[in-house]
């Protein structure tokens, strides 16, 4: 990702958007009982480099458009929303 992206989050949600363009990449939301759901809405380039190189499960896929896929993995088991980010960037987002 480009320079200009950031994660903006509180405790409950997380989004990852690039600020210079508002282009949306990632949400993190939390169920509440410790459980976070990641979402993903890539270009079809990236969507096929995050099938063949990340970690994540992916438990469905959709074709929005032409220029955007969308993916869900599987949820993460995390403490706070911090924790999950992180295992997001390191472990599903590897572009």
């Amino acid at each position: 990702m480009k320079k200009t992206s950031a994660w903006i989050y509180n405790k409950e949600e997380a989004v990852f958007i690039d600020l210079s363009t508002g282009r949306f990449y990632a949400h993190i939301c939390n169920d509440g009982d410790g459980k976070y759901y990641n979402s993903f809405w890539l270009t079809p380039w990236r969507a096929v480099k995050f099938w063949l190189r990340s970690r994540a499960i992916v438990v469905s896929v959709s074709f929005v458009s032409p220029l955007c896929i969308y993916f869900a993995t599987i949820r993460l088991k995390c403490s706070q929303m911090k924790e999950a980010i992180s295992m997001t960037e390191n472990d599903f987002f590897p572009l």
